[in-house]
């Protein structure tokens, strides 16, 4: 009859939605957080990349992009080839490492003109270290980079797990 109440990737709506309904309730949870994500406050790639291609505003009729030291180009004069590029990137960044998912997002910024983001973010230091000091509440650690770690090398895997886990603690004060 136990549960696990777990939240990923910390969010800042966390704080302000998520955690003061468990705390009246009595449910503990342990809520995961990115450790660069939480250091830098940008939104996560996957709400960036999902902005840039499929939020409002006027966008190119077609998006010309490096992937892989080869151009590609993708319709996106419609919201369906829009979604179409949306997934096909998805797929990659998913699959790819950090730095060849930063270059597709800084491409992709480019294309889509620029404009500030408006995504969700992440919960900042000040923001997580007051997550942590609510009852019932744990920080778990979710990667320095939100890699899928399945698919990155072993030395990959172990900064990502090893990494994420001391900033967190150096950020929290505790393990």
């Amino acid at each position: 009859g136990a549960v696990a109440v777990t939240l990923d990737d910390a969010y800042a709506d966390a704080l302000e939605g998520a955690s003061p309904i468990l705390t009246a309730a009595g449910v503990p949870a342990t809520f995961f957080a990115v450790a660069n994500a939480c250091l830098h406050e940008e939104p996560f790639w996957w709400d960036a990349l999902a902005e840039r291609l499929l939020g409002p505003g006027v966008r190119p009729a077609e998006l010309i992009m490096r992937l892989d030291g080869e151009e590609h180009r993708f319709p996106t004069d419609s919201p369906e080839g829009r979604r179409v590029t949306h997934d096909v990137l998805h797929r990659r960044l998913v699959a790819g490492d950090a730095a060849a998912r930063d270059a597709v997002l800084a491409q992709l910024a480019k294309w889509a003109g620029g404009a500030a983001l408006v995504s969700p973010r992440p919960l900042g230091t000040a923001g997580l270290r007051a997550l942590a000091a609510r009852p019932g509440h744990a920080i778990g650690a979710h990667g320095l980079e939100h890699l899928a770690l399945c698919q990155q090398p072993p030395e990959v895997q172990e900064r990502e797990i090893a990494g994420s886990r001391r900033a967190l603690e150096s950020l929290l004060g505790a393990e």
